[in-house]
């Protein structure tokens, strides 16, 4: 991903609001810094570009890719100078978020297919829990490291999903056979961990 080994730093939703203010003021793009109390026109502002990086993100979309898509997209300028800007900020501070742990390396698997190969050998069978709560960037990463074999295996029901705040998408859960032709499903409509006492209201 282009960090020295074992000297980056993974920050948290705070403190990248924090740099991306840092940044908008830099570039002018705001007249006051937001307050503690989460109010303010500089808040709501950075609020909505912050909430589309993380999209971005989490459809494994990097700023370059945005720029590219959306280059003729004039409410999303400011958005594109200040993710590129951010995405720099914390390459120079030797710094990433949370997204970009599974963004970057994606995108080093999608620029160099030996990379791609080295992982998705290292990795012959994959197992995912929870696979309702799968956003589109997980997703990318399973296919790059399964397409080759074929050797997922997926547990889930899209009636449990619990972060689709984040960017997960259950109806991935129907989709499967689209994603994998050669999967083979398995519906698990008995269930055997709660008693019928538990259940009943």
């Amino acid at each position: 991903a282009g960090f020295p080994h074992d000297q980056f730093t993974v920050i948290d939703e705070e403190e990248q609001f924090s740099v991306l203010a840092t940044v908008a003021w830099d570039h002018g793009k705001i007249q006051e810094r937001p307050n503690n109390e989460r109010g303010g026109s500089s808040y709501t502002y950075l609020r909505n570009i912050f909430n589309q990086i993380q999209s971005w993100k989490e459809r494994g979309i990097t700023y370059l890719m945005a720029e590219t898509t959306y280059k003729n997209a004039p409410h999303l300028r400011d958005t594109l100078t200040l993710y590129r800007a951010y995405q720099e900020t914390l390459r120079t501070r030797i710094t990433c978020d949370y997204a970009d742990l599974l963004l970057l390396p994606l995108d080093a698997m999608r620029t160099d297919p030996q990379i791609r190969n080295h992982w998705a050998d290292q990795f012959q069978y994959i197992q995912v829990d929870e696979y309702q709560d799968t956003n589109t960037l997980q997703l990318l990463w399973l296919h790059m490291l399964a397409d080759e074999h074929q050797h997922i295996f997926a547990v889930g029901d899209p009636d449990q999903s619990m972060y689709r705040w984040r960017g997960a998408r259950p109806e991935m859960m129907y989709k499967f056979k689209e994603e994998w032709p050669n999967a083979l499903i398995l519906p698990l409509e008995q269930n055997y961990r709660s008693t019928q006492e538990i259940l009943d209201p």
